[in-house]
């Protein structure tokens, strides 16, 4: 192993044990394996998870795969960010960084290093909380477990989300003037910018096919493919109300297209061009750059919320 990925694969480490060392990472990851109970309530209050002209899907890999991949790339783009969004003042507020400063570590593996750990907590809580859904199958599902069907929902929605949410908080943390309060009410806006140009292309009847590399979100690709497979527009997910006097729908789960394939991974690959900018402004633990930032280390309100 070269001495720069062994000073990477170092800083991920530690980042890593250091946010699964915290009760407030528990306290999440409880809270929101709670609310996929109410997202996906049992058939018998009335609702279901996913209602298609009246009908209600049945609860199999395909419907609670698809249903709490999108509760969890909701999660991720939408509080993802304060919870992870934190990495590089830590270590200005700890002295640590200063340390790290003095060793010959480029400022780039430091970036790097940063955003593979943001992209290791953020792939671990994600994967716990699909398997604790997997386990919310065998309790309220009414067909066996395909543990291949459910982890294909998550890999096709929640990835693209998980790798931009990584590369913008190294980003705004990198940048003096969005690492603070107006850099959180910034994201939200920024983030959903994007999934309004997703839902735009398919209000546009794909007229807006461009903005499907922009789908970081995968709200625009889950839109579009629901649509296609159950050759409807009257669809509603989560704890929505259904007719009983209709029959059930088996929903397969979701499939990718030949046509959303370069799209998905162009959704991928275009946040990593927001490392070499952080780069471009990263201080380096500078003192006389990193004052405001030590200062103002308790603005974190969102993520302590």
């Amino acid at each position: 192993m070269s001495d720069s990925l062994r000073r990477i694969v170092a800083i991920v480490r530690a980042d890593f044990l250091l946010r699964f060392r915290r009760p407030s990472t528990l306290i999440v990851f409880l809270l929101l394996s709670a609310f996929a109970y109410v997202w996906i309530p049992a058939p018998s209050t009335g609702r279901a998870l996913i209602q298609i002209d009246g009908h209600r899907a049945i609860y199999n890999s395909g419907a609670i795969g698809m249903g709490t991949a999108s509760l969890g790339m909701m999660f991720v783009g939408l509080f993802g960010y304060y919870v992870i969004s934190n990495a590089i003042r830590r270590d200005i507020v700890s002295r640590c960084g200063v340390i790290a400063a003095s060793t010959p570590m480029r400022s780039g593996e430091y970036l790097l290093g940063k955003f593979f750990g943001n992209l290791a907590f953020l792939t671990v809580f994600l994967a716990g909380f699909m398997l604790s859904s997997m386990a919310m199958l065998m309790v309220r599902g009414e067909a066996r477990i395909e543990p291949l069907i459910f982890v294909q929902q998550y890999l096709l929605l929640t990835p693209a989300a998980i790798i931009f949410v990584s590369a913008v908080a190294v980003l705004f943390e990198s940048i003096p003037l969005l690492s603070g309060k107006l850099g959180d009410v910034f994201y939200f806006f920024f983030w959903m910018t994007f999934m309004g140009l997703a839902i735009g292309d398919q209000v546009s009847g794909g007229r807006m096919q461009w903005a499907r590399c922009l789908d970081f979100s995968g709200f625009g690709f889950m839109i579009d493919q629901m649509t296609r497979t159950l050759q409807t527009d009257s669809v509603s997910i989560g704890a929505s109300s259904f007719d009983p006097t209709k029959a059930p729908i088996l929903f397969p789960g979701l499939r990718m297209q030949r046509e959303w394939i370069v799209p998905r991974i162009v959704s991928k690959l275009l946040p990593l061009l927001f490392l070499p900018l952080a780069g471009l402004f990263f201080h380096r633990f500078d003192p006389a750059r990193t004052r405001r930032t030590s200062d103002k280390s308790n603005r974190k309100w969102i993520g302590k919320i």
